[in-house]
């Protein structure tokens, strides 16, 4: 192997679940660069589902490239504060070896929404969930976040050893909460006790994380290896921007992440809200109208000015109003560079990969919106189009994958109205008001009607 110039890790403190593009461009990013203060906080990266990641990583070692796409092309480094990576599906003792070591101080999570097994309209543990009801059954075989992270947690208790802080960085609004309350439901159909023991003293800081990540595709690849002069088959590449603002609330030692860009706060929220509605809401957004219209990429749809011009509209004219921002940070020029985000033709972010899961991102990123405005007496017509053109994905049969395909399939019918109607009565999605209110109903099927 190849000697490359790299700080490695020399202690494994973290545990992180869903090694994915996502988390190697930005967490392990930060925590490369805080190895300087503290060498010891290493990651075991634990997939858990696939084994693809896990087999790339491990061909060097788990030291992988990460490049930043500039306008003048890749700015390519290694990074190595991974240390191990395995997957829960083969090497589930590895992992729970892993999760007892008395040294490990945070178990951190990218796994997506739908990992959460949660109910999209209440943010809580779905028990009847599949993968929740296995777990239930199956307690030393866990598959899902709460039945592992429960699993961890209840041996750690017998061994008497501390509990390590548990972090999300999934974008979901109150992730912290979302998790813990997760975990005690899932407890507390095992082990009362342990599930009161959880709600008093396990640590779980909420956290906001920005930072846009294609897919790496074969190209990507060869122009890599062409700088480092071997191919890197965990390799990642990400937009030069980089945001991460995680709540000031942990037990025990943690990476100094906020001497390199990250902000340690007492309240996430602001920063949580003004992501999903300026950032995630129009990305969905714009994924779905990018698929009605034939585009490949986030670029080639902003190149488009019927899109453009929606996507510009809906930040400033909804999206502003309804967002209480964080002090200090000016909503129009951040929606500025939001677009120029979108627009920059480096990132070749395919629409198709941000629409997957869109069932499990509505509730989040357009349901709070589409309340605030019907709170204020107006009915949001752009939000309102936004809405119709997911319905209408399904409509075409445009949809990327979803962990709902079966039952949004089913409401497809002939009529575009009658799907619309069919949609929006799914009250898992859309909660009680946006699904029943005639104006917004009203509103939908003519945007529809219109696509």
């Amino acid at each position: 192997m190849e000697t490359i110039p790299v700080q490695r890790a020399e202690a494994t403190r973290i545990m992180h679940l869903g090694p994915g593009a996502f988390f190697r461009a930005h967490m392990a990013d930060y925590s490369q660069k805080a190895l300087a203060e503290d060498p010891s906080m290493g990651i075991a990266a634990v997939s858990m589902r696939s084994t693809a990641v896990v087999d790339a990583l491990r061909e060097r070692d788990c030291i992988y490239s990460l490049s930043e796409l500039h306008a003048d092309g890749l700015r390519t480094r290694p990074i190595g504060v991974i240390r191990e990576a395995v997957a829960l599906a083969r090497d589930r003792e590895r992992v729970m070896r892993l999760a007892v070591d008395p040294g490990l101080s945070i178990i951190s999570m990218t796994v997506t929404e739908k990992g959460y097994s949660l109910d999209p309209a209440t943010g809580a543990l779905d028990l009847d969930q599949s993968d929740i009801r296995h777990d239930l059954a199956n307690r030393d075989n866990p598959v899902t976040v709460a039945g592992l992270l429960t699993a961890i947690l209840s041996a750690r208790r017998h061994a008497g050893l501390d509990w390590p802080t548990v972090m999300s960085l999934d974008n979901l609004r109150g992730n912290g909460q979302l998790l813990k309350s997760a975990i005690i439901r899932f407890a507390r159909e095992i082990d009362g006790e342990l599930a009161d023991a959880i709600e008093r003293d396990l640590a779980c800081p909420s956290s906001m994380v920005d930072r846009i990540t294609p897919a790496t595709t074969g190209a990507d690849r060869q122009a890599i290896a062409r700088q480092l002069g071997w191919m890197d088959h965990a390799a990642v590449v990400t937009e030069p921007f980089s945001q991460w603002v995680i709540e000031d609330r942990f037990d025990g030692a943690r990476p100094a992440w906020d001497r390199h860009g990250a902000l340690i706060t007492g309240d996430v929220e602001p920063f949580e809200n003004a992501k999903l509605r300026l950032v995630n809401a129009p990305h969905s957004s714009l994924a779905w109208l990018g698929l009605l219209r034939g585009h490949e990429t986030v670029a080639e749809s902003m190149a488009d000015n019927t899109i453009r011009t929606f996507i510009e509209a809906l930040l400033k004219e909804e999206m502003i109003p309804a967002t209480a921002v964080p002090a200090g940070l000016d909503p129009h020029a951040h929606v500025d560079s939001v677009i120029e985000r979108f627009a920059n033709p480096a990132i070749r972010h395919r629409v198709a990969q941000i629409a997957m899961d869109s069932s499990q991102k509505i509730a989040q990123r357009l349901v709070p919106a589409l309340e605030w405005h019907l709170r204020e007496g107006r009915v949001p017509r752009l939000l309102c189009r936004a809405v119709a053109a997911w319905i209408a994905v399904w409509q075409r049969g445009l949809a990327s994958p979803d962990p709902m395909t079966a039952e949004l399939a089913s409401r497809v019918s002939a009529r575009p109205q009658e799907t619309a109607r069919a949609f929006l009565d799914m009250r898992s999605i859309f909660g009680e008001r946006i699904g029943a209110d005639a104006a917004v109903r009203a509103a939908v099927c003519a945007e529809i009607t219109r696509i």
